[in-house]
């Protein structure tokens, strides 16, 4: 099982089963979305809470190379891995008949997992001048 397209998936029916009927072909683009801003949180928490910002020269270049240059990479590696080709159809396909999770579990993990993405990003900003 790979984590990265599990996590996605995990994302998507959460969105998936949450959406009205007629908004359902926005899911896939949603859910996509949903996932660069956790990836994104993760990898901002990640470069500020272990302080390796600090080891950077302070200029503006690199700044943007760090927080919006990868950001846009991940965006277009996601697009391409889960919305060109419909893969996301076939990620749901194989999980599906793996997985026996409910509603309420897709619902419990992935707010869980919002909630991380967010809560990691606001220690590492607390704890990044300690």
């Amino acid at each position: 099982m790979n984590p990265y397209t599990y996590l996605f998936y995990l994302l998507y029916k959460f969105i998936k089963l949450t959406t009205k009927d007629e908004l359902q072909e926005q899911v896939p683009k949603s859910a996509t979305s949903l996932y660069l801003v956790c990836l994104t949180n993760n990898y901002a928490a990640l470069i500020i809470g272990t302080k390796v910002i600090k080891y950077f020269p302070s200029n503006l270049v690199l700044t943007i190379l760090v927080f919006a240059i990868v950001p846009i990479i991940i965006y277009f590696i996601n697009k391409s891995l889960f919305i060109d080709n419909k893969n996301y159809l076939k990620i749901e396909a194989k999980y599906d008949r793996k997985n026996s999770l409910k509603k309420a579990h897709f619902v419990t993990i992935a707010t869980l997992y919002i909630l991380a993405s967010i809560g990691l990003m606001v220690w590492a900003g607390i704890n990044y001048n300690k």
